[in-house]
């Protein structure tokens, strides 16, 4: 049991006790009301705002570590050693790769030629799996910076969750009969023992997936796999980006993860101190500090005069009584319902049936009841803090009204005064506003023009450019035909050669469309070409001739 419902449950069953008596009510009210000004309970918590972004970003990413941890990634390696033949099990391919490179093992031969060469030695593979692989090491070296950063955060949230300072102060004087008691105390306590009920339900749900994710974190690490890889040296930053860690979507989303991380600069929280003041206290927190009073006075007296023993055996004597009265009352039930099992015609063991019945419903009936007063209890203990809220609020709406009603009287004078500075102000931003705007459309004028003029010389000069563009791809084309032309007849001469030199076979078809097509323009090429050396031919021809006849 906690030290707090240990207090409670003992301090409620000595009000129920002490709730018996009238003097000791009046009592209580009275001290209540002594000094009610001077009480004074304050109390400072913290209340952490916690950024929403990184739980998600861990939660998100944890999911794609634990598909890569799934995952199993190893490589085998092949340890081998040479060993006796006697001790070979069984060989492998490897083992007659290496006995071909190392014949030295075999030193000597078989006394029959047709039996097989026993080698002295032989080599002897074995297949191990490691799971060592970068990409696990870089899985490990994630979760213990994620548990780590994890850890660094949550525990001042914790800090600052659990953290509640109390300052009390308690002033009475009060005179009942023949007792005058002044009691003045003052408590100042600092607690962090347990988590205080100050927080937003939002951040409480945050807290919890927080406290989740280091939990499957810590799973993630204690998994087979990475108490593998534990054992061996953790990587260090920067990471090597391998082709798993860039196309392997899991362990892809894992690094996204880490760069998140190793990243991020904030704390991840805000921490807001809040301040209450429940001055006065309320009508049951100040009648529950009344009983203490009583008990102080009653603890100071009984001490003060010695009355232990007294007060023993007078409790002595009263337990007796009260058990003897109980004993007496216990007597007298048994008969009655002696007499009740009589009348009623039942067998005992039936009566006793029915009485069990009916005690195991009022039992239900109580705990209901229980129930229902503990929930009136909170009930009460919420609208009684909601009182205190609501009049600290009114005393700060009384002050509010009146700073505006101040500000009220203080406004209208203002705004006589700035009635005529603003006529003032305004006629003389009107005469400046004319003035501005004339010089802003000769501005404008200006600058209108010379918008026209460059866009006259901008357009000249693109139709200049055009112009030469246009030209430019004229004599390309031009040159084209010709390169075209000088092909297609260097083509036609290719292929007369070709079967003038018996390289031109029947086999080879022109009777395609296309061939054909490509024929037909090869043969015009070449008769354009024919005709112009013709024409130069029968120059040259002409000029000897005449040559000729003057010589």
């Amino acid at each position: 049991m906690k030290q707090t419902d240990l207090y409670y449950r003992a301090f409620r069953e000595y009000r129920e006790f002490t709730a018996r008596e009238r003097e000791n009510q009046n009592q209580r009210r009275s001290i209540a009301a002594s000094g009610a000004e001077f009480d004074r309970l304050e109390t400072v918590k913290n209340i952490c705002v916690i950024d929403e972004e990184w739980v998600k970003e861990i939660e998100k990413g944890l999911v794609f570590v634990e598909k890569a941890i799934r995952e199993e990634r190893q490589f085998i390696r092949n340890d081998g050693e040479v060993v006796p033949i006697e001790k070979a099990k069984s060989t492998s391919r490897a083992s007659v790769i290496h006995l071909a490179r190392h014949s030295d093992y075999i030193t000597h031969l078989p006394d029959d030629p047709e039996d097989d060469l026993i080698p002295d030695k032989i080599f002897l593979l074995e297949k191990n799996s490691d799971f060592a692989v970068y990409e696990n090491r870089f899985l490990y070296m994630l979760l213990v910076y994620t548990r780590d950063f994890i850890k660094v955060r949550l525990d001042k949230i914790r800090e600052a969750r659990n953290t509640c300072h109390i300052d009390m102060h308690i002033q009475k004087d009060v005179k009942f009969g023949s007792r005058h008691i002044v009691y003045e105390t003052t408590l100042t306590e600092d607690r962090r023992d347990k988590a205080v009920s100050s927080w937003d339900k939002k951040d409480l749900e945050i807290y919890d997936r927080i406290e989740m994710a280091e939990h499957w974190v810590q799973a993630l690490l204690g998994t087979p796999l990475m108490d593998q890889v534990s054992k061996v040296a953790m990587i260090k930053p920067p990471i090597t980006k391998t082709n798993v860690l860039k196309m392997n979507h899991n362990f892809k989303m894992a690094v996204a993860l880490y760069e998140y991380l190793s990243s991020y600069l904030g704390d991840g929280y805000d921490m807001q101190e809040v301040r209450r003041s429940f001055t006065p206290l309320s009508a049951d927190a100040a009648d529950e500090i009344s009983e203490t009073v009583l008990l102080t006075s009653f603890l100071a007296y009984k001490n003060a005069n010695n009355l232990e023993g007294e007060l023993r055996e007078s409790f002595e004597a009263n337990k007796k009584q009260e058990e003897a009265e109980r004993e007496a009352e216990l007597e007298a039930k048994i008969k009655r319902l002696k007499k009740r099992i009589a009348e009623s015609g039942e067998s005992p063991e039936e009566y006793m049936i029915a009485l069990e019945a009916r005690c195991r419903a009022l039992e239900d009936g109580e705990r209901r009841l229980a129930k229902v007063c503990e929930e009136r209890d909170a009930i009460r203990a919420e609208l009684d803090g909601k009182d205190e809220e609501y009049s600290s609020m009114l005393r700060g709406v009384d002050l509010l009204v009146a700073e505006t009603d101040a500000a009220k009287a203080a406004n209208t004078e203002l705004r006589a005064s700035f009635a005529s500075e603003k006529e003032a102000i305004f006629g003389e931003l009107e005469a400046q506003k004319e003035i501005y705007r004339a010089a802003l459309e000769r501005e404008s004028e200006e600058y209108r023009k010379e918008c026209d003029e460059r866009v006259a010389e901008a357009e000249r000069r693109c139709a200049q450019r055009i112009a030469e563009a246009e030209a430019k791809v004229d004599e390309a084309r031009r040159q084209y035909a010709e390169l075209e032309e000088r092909k297609t007849m260097i083509s036609a001469e290719l292929h007369g050669l070709r079967k003038k030199c018996g390289y031109k076979t029947d086999a080879e078809d022109y009777t395609s469309k296309e061939r054909l097509d490509e024929l037909e323009k090869e043969y015009i090429a070449f008769i354009r070409f024919f005709n112009g050396e013709w024409k130069k031919t029968k120059k040259s021809i002409r000029r000897e001739l005449l040559w000729k006849t003057k010589k």
